[in-house]
């Protein structure tokens, strides 16, 4: 009887342990399972958010997209003005762009490209606009990175060719003392310009200019010469020395 009794109590002894045991071994797998999910989740969400300083990363590295309608433009500005070659015009949008941003740094206005008389005024205006401010501009490994055509307009005034360009710099802007107002002296920043390069047919019609991108002095006396006369005013000289027609860039933005 007394054997009995001692059976029954190791038999419930050791299946307490052995309950109890389970109950340990069981609460450690949920507890190492939780751990290693909070784990992956923390993983997840470092990557994540370092995905996506990557990603930002990236699109401040590729260039600005551009709206080119070359295929679209280039027929129709072929067969209103065959013999132009938009290739050097192309081109020479893209030198003078990088000579204006070269200007604003420089404060020169000497150091800009051929351009016509309102596009130098209102890169006149930004140097004046940072010397009243006490702001600059630096810009460091500046490249192009493709132009396109990105509008046409032939009215009966004038025809204008916009020419948009995405340009990569280490473009800063300071203000009087030097701390950066715009840009990073760590990356490069992704630009988008457009300039416009018009054709001035009659510049009593065009709207958005002045005479001056036609204005010449006559050969013979040097008196102010009208492009749309045949002669001199003051002296009566033929004054036929100014095309009545030219091609001039006339502005830029940033877009």
């Amino acid at each position: 009887m007394l054997g009995n009794f001692f059976g029954k109590f190791l038999g419930s002894a050791v299946g307490l342990i052995i309950g109890l045991a389970l109950i340990a071994f069981v609460g450690y797998v949920l507890i190492r399972r939780a751990l290693r999910k909070s784990n992956l989740a923390n993983l997840a969400s470092a990557l994540g958010a370092e995905m996506k300083s990557g990603q930002l990363r990236i699109q401040r590295e590729m260039p600005k997209s551009l709206s080119g309608l070359d295929r679209f433009y280039l027929p129709q500005i072929e067969k209103a003005f065959g013999d132009l070659n938009i290739e050097e015009f192309r081109k020479h949008a893209e030198v003078l762009l990088l000579t204006m941003l070269e200007s604003g740094e420089h404060r020169d206005i000497g150091l800009l490209y051929d351009a016509g008389p309102s596009y130098k005024a209102q890169v006149e205006q930004m140097i004046e606009d940072m010397k009243s401010s006490g702001q600059s501009i630096t810009v460091d490994d500046a490249k192009i990175h493709k132009t396109v055509i990105s509008n046409f307009k032939n009215t009966a005034s004038a025809a204008e060719i916009t020419f948009q360009s995405g340009l990569e710099a280490r473009l800063l802007h300071l203000d009087k003392d030097g701390q950066i107002l715009q840009g990073s002296r760590d990356e490069l920043s992704q630009l988008r310009y457009e300039q416009t390069l018009i054709y001035v047919i009659d510049p009593e019609l065009y709207q958005e200019t002045t005479k001056t991108v036609l204005a010449a002095n006559c050969p013979n006396c040097g008196a102010p010469a009208d492009p749309l006369a045949g002669s001199c005013a003051y002296c009566g000289s033929f004054t036929n020395v100014i095309p009545l027609r030219l091609w001039v860039f006339s502005g830029f933005k940033q877009t």
